[in-house]
């Protein structure tokens, strides 16, 4: 009897192993703050990851108190010739400025796999946002991009 258990837990151990994804990864990650005309603020953020053509991938984003989270599903955008997984609509709820530190991001992949990323966002809080501005721009002094 106990000689057919440990054959038993033995197979479950490896089918666990061989169901676990090694294959998934996140890269290239990129965090971009934003301000829009009206004072709101909020991140951009889209990484590389191992996910298939119209896979669909979530995240949950953290700030870095851990006080305000969000769950997305990624979109897919491509740039450069890359696929990345993300989303520009990590919104600071009214009158909020974006926290400055440390943050997180989960990938959640479709087999069930997590991935953990951490991530900087900074920028010069003494901004000011431009007057009659009519298109998106990058501004490198203060680290933000505003939106009209």
């Amino acid at each position: 009897m106990r000689h057919r258990f440990c054959l038993i837990l033995a197979i479950v151990i490896i089918v666990l192993c061989s169901c676990s994804s090694a294959d998934d990864s996140v890269s290239g990650l990129h965090a971009q703050p934003y301000v829009r005309s009206d004072g709101s603020m909020g991140l951009s953020l889209y990484m590389i990851t191992s996910a298939g053509k119209d896979e669909t991938v979530q995240m949950v984003v953290t700030d870095p108190e851990g006080n305000l989270s969000w769950r997305l599903n990624a979109s897919e955008e491509k740039f450069d010739g890359k696929t990345y997984h993300g989303s520009s609509d990590i919104l600071m709820p009214r009158l909020s400025m974006l926290p400055q530190g440390t943050w997180s991001v989960d990938v959640l992949f479709k087999d069930g796999t997590t991935i953990t990323k951490s991530f900087e966002v900074s920028y010069d809080s003494s901004f000011e946002i431009p007057e009659d501005y009519s298109d998106a721009f990058f501004d490198s002094s203060s680290n933000l991009t505003f939106l009209p």
